[in-house]
């Protein structure tokens, strides 16, 4: 490989990584909203229940409050429980974007060394037969005299 495709190969890299950075952020930001969702639902099955208990202190309970209470309850039993795993579902989308991203930094991180030694080799090189060039120079002017 020549040192401009190494080149070419590192700021494809670059991007790569830079869109999945932007990928985990927006990632991240989606399971904390629906971390958030799932927060609320629970706060409102635990006002829920205060609400309920409340009412059981008052007095009896009335059977058309309680089937209503019944239901209202399995049916947040159910929300949360889908958010549950829409929570999972988003830590495991987080999870392997973050993978990926490590991925791609460590796959940009060898051809910058990979570079990097091509760099020095080349330079090296040159620096070499600008050495090889001086002393031929030399010898043939010493030899002229």
């Amino acid at each position: 490989m020549t040192l401009e495709r190494i080149a070419k190969i590192l700021e494809l890299k670059g991007f790569t990584k830079e869109q999945l950075e932007i990928e985990v952020k927006k990632s991240k930001d989606e399971l904390d909203g629906e971390q958030a969702r799932l927060d609320s639902m629970k706060s409102a099955f635990e006002k829920a229940i205060d609400e309920f208990n409340d009412k059981q202190k008052r007095g009896p309970v009335k059977s058309g409050d309680l089937e209503i209470f019944y239901k209202y309850f399995q049916h947040l039993k159910k929300e949360m429980a889908r958010q549950k795993q829409v929570v999972a579902k988003k830590h495991l989308e987080v999870d392997r974007k973050q993978k990926a991203m490590v991925e791609a930094h460590k796959e940009e991180k060898v051809f910058e060394i990979l570079h990097d030694k091509m760099l020095h080799e080349e330079t090296r090189e040159t620096a070499l037969n600008e050495q090889k060039d001086a002393d031929f120079n030399f010898v043939t002017r010493k030899i002229r005299r």
